[in-house]
């Protein structure tokens, strides 16, 4: 769901390369990874965005995006409190708003899910009640989705902010599965005119 860069981190707190490390260590104050990618389930950390991750956490039912505690718990101690000071009061800093909206978030991005997997198998059915029912189905699940794909979109935008011009060298991206699941989002958005239309004109042999 998004990237959280700390490439720029050795730089700014002057700490230079000493304050990263490697491996699959995970121990505390082990080292900060150059990327931090966070999903709904997990989160990993890695040295190249996209590669082999260094450790990832085991996954979990409606995982929070806090992502600082995470980031804290792998930097070298010294430099714990410079991150903090830069990152000052942000949101990227404020745990239990972040924690309590993905998580809300969650529930209805899996439960839009849910709906849009029923809505395909009803549509597969050629069955005028069942078209009707893909058709709810699709209008239902497209609504979870869309508040959950706002929910993170608009957290990401304010965390986003909040690390610009902070010093700390921190930045975060939006991540593939953001967009994937507002592609998702106006696929079932589409689907729903042409079930409602196949349950208007169905012929005889679909009643």
């Amino acid at each position: 769901m998004t990237t959280v860069d700390m490439t720029g981190v050795g730089a700014a707190t002057g700490a230079g390369d000493a304050i990263y490390g490697t491996g699959a260590q995970t121990g505390p104050n082990t080292g900060l990874r150059n990327y931090y990618e966070f999903g709904l389930w997990a989160y990993g950390a890695s040295a190249t965005t996209g590669g082999a991750r260094d450790y990832t956490s085991g996954n979990t039912w409606a995982r929070e995006f806090q992502p600082i505690p995470v980031i804290l718990f792998d930097a070298p101690a010294a430099q714990q409190q410079t991150i903090t000071q830069a990152l000052g009061d942000g949101v990227i800093t404020s745990s239990d708003y972040l924690g309590r909206y993905t998580k809300a978030a969650f529930y209805v991005l899996i439960i839009g899910t849910i709906l849009g997997g029923l809505a395909l198998i009803c549509g597969l059915l050629a069955n005028r009640f069942a078209y009707i029912l893909a058709a709810a189905f699709s209008l239902i699940g497209f609504l979870c989705l869309a508040v959950g794909c706002i929910i993170w979109t608009v957290i990401l935008s304010r965390v986003r902010s909040s690390v610009q011009g902070s010093g700390s060298g921190i930045s975060v991206s939006y991540g593939n599965a953001l967009w994937l699941y507002w592609a998702a989002t106006g696929c079932l958005l589409f689907s729903i005119l042409p079930f409602i239309t196949s349950c208007i004109v169905g012929r005889d042999r679909y009643y």
